[in-house]
């Protein structure tokens, strides 16, 4: 928990980034090829299943030890729509 807490920053810039890539339902596989680089990038074993959901596993010491990451990759937008993400400072 410690790294989520010291990586806040980088953690809802990559998440703003992942946003505004474009990805209506059954269209996501331009964001789910950015989420499989970003997670093998931090050291992720990353694999795909067949319906194209990346799934990131951190493996302990032991195999009782384990965290996935999952995510749902796709939008209720219809494609065409503007996905910027924008940010607004809380006081």
């Amino acid at each position: 928990m410690e790294w989520f807490a010291s990586h806040r920053a980088w953690i809802d810039d990559e998440q703003a980034r992942l946003t505004e890539i474009p990805a209506p339902s059954f269209q996501e596989s331009e964001r789910a090829a950015a989420v499989k680089v970003l997670l093998s990038a931090v050291g992720l074993e990353v694999s795909t299943d067949r319906p194209a959901n990346v799934i990131g596993l951190l493996r302990g010491e032991s195999d009782k030890e384990l965290v996935i990451l999952s995510a749902h990759l796709d939008t209720v937008f219809p494609a065409g729509t503007d996905v910027k993400v924008h940010r607004d400072k809380v006081a």
